[in-house]
């Protein structure tokens, strides 16, 4: 039911409960266990650097005052948070974590134009394999499913600029490879 997720520096303690009131002892538990683990281990949680969000759907009754404290301090309510790379919304919309690529990709658009002058449509698909897939491909098992008309454009534009290298085998859309992903990771869960 709750459970603490970490990877190197990055903690989320996640909890569900019916009602604001179970949600906030579930968290208030764990955030006083967390502590104390972390003084036990000569560490400090920095409470200016952690903030939570609540999930959940429109109509929830979380109260808007849903406060949490660790040491005195308050920590920040956030309706997005960012954890090891991808945004999550409060109401579980991916809008802010494509928007980020959305930026990302622009950067790469810009930099394919200017280079595409120079190099060899092969070296052009090496950076787009590399730079590009690299981005979109990571968590497009969570926000995949929430597909950006304005990502495609962009990913057209690149593969316009390396089209020579393309004749026969295109890189798969952003569609198509959550598409591969999604049932790949499905039977991958069924087999297990």
């Amino acid at each position: 039911k709750d459970v603490l997720v970490s990877y190197a520096d990055d903690s989320s303690v996640l909890c569900s409960g019916n009602n604001g009131l179970d949600l906030r002892q579930c968290l208030t538990v764990w955030l006083n266990k967390l502590d104390i683990w972390l003084k036990n281990n000569q560490f400090t949680l920095n409470v200016d650097k952690s903030t939570f969000v609540t999930f959940v759907s429109y109509s929830d009754n979380i109260p808007n005052d849903f406060q949490l404290v660790v040491n005195d301090s308050k920590l920040e309510r956030v309706v997005n948070c960012k954890y090891l790379g991808i945004y999550f919304d409060c109401h579980m919309k991916w809008d802010k974590h494509i928007f980020e690529l959305i930026k990302k990709v622009k950067n790469f658009t810009f930099l394919f134009y200017k280079l595409s002058k120079v190099l060899k449509p092969v070296i052009l698909k090496s950076m787009y394999h590399g730079l590009f897939e690299r981005v979109i491909n990571f968590g497009i098992i969570a926000w995949g499913g929430a597909y950006d008309k304005k990502l495609a454009k962009l990913q057209n534009k690149l593969i316009s600029k390396m089209k020579k290298e393309y004749d026969l085998l295109a890189p798969l859309k952003i569609k198509q490879y959550f598409t591969v992903v999604l049932y790949l990771t499905t039977m991958m869960i069924v087999n297990y």
